[in-house]
């Protein structure tokens, strides 16, 4: 929503959104991310991986590329 200003899924009621939700995966084809860069993307892909022992660390979060463009370095575990 922080870069499309829509929820990813809708549904007519909470249920629906939440089986969406827990069923698809989201859409990064909308005309609300043509300003978004690819690294960008990437990193909200991979925050939003289902399976979380899948999901990045926090370490490995912070040293993604997008987020490495605003920090400027590397941190250590």
């Amino acid at each position: 929503m922080m870069l499309t200003f829509r929820p990813p899924f809708s549904g007519d009621n909470e249920i629906e959104v939440m089986e969406k939700i827990l069923q698809k995966e989201p859409s990064f084809d909308n005309q609300g991310l043509k300003n978004v860069s690819e690294d960008c993307i990437d990193f909200v892909k991979k925050l939003l991986t289902k399976n979380p022992e899948k999901r990045p660390s926090a370490f490995e979060a912070y040293n993604h590329p997008w987020i490495k463009k605003f920090t400027g370095g590397n941190i250590r575990e």
